[in-house]
């Protein structure tokens, strides 16, 4: 099914970015590269947002809808200042337990291959 190829690979990508936030906000200046990889993976949420996958799936559709918001806030961090932002979007993702639910949800999915 070409949904379940798609939000494979994008929650690839996004946990893969999320995972390497940390080490931005140790840095204290985000790479540009964090601004840019979310906004194009920003754009992908919200075409899955639209998609059967997420009208069918409660969980994956909440999962998506965090995802957007913590995308959003990555896109738009300013490179200069970003290193605080930073750390409060990490502070976010740990307490709404995204990054564990990413790993969940790729699992799920290829498993019902």
């Amino acid at each position: 099914e070409p949904y379940r190829q798609a939000t494979t690979e994008y929650l690839g990508q996004t946990a893969a970015l999320l995972t390497a936030l940390p080490a931005g906000a140790r840095d204290g200046q985000p790479d540009a590269r964090f601004g840019n990889q979310a906004t194009d993976l920003l754009s992908t949420t919200r075409l899955l947002l639209d998609s059967p996958a997420a009208a069918s799936d409660a969980r994956l559709k909440s999962l998506l809808e965090d995802l957007e918001l913590v995308l959003a806030q990555l896109s738009r961090l300013p490179a200069e200042s970003g290193g605080a932002q930073i750390d409060l979007i990490t502070e976010a993702l740990e307490r709404r337990d995204v990054v564990p639910r990413l790993r969940s949800a790729v699992v799920s999915i290829s498993s019902d291959d």
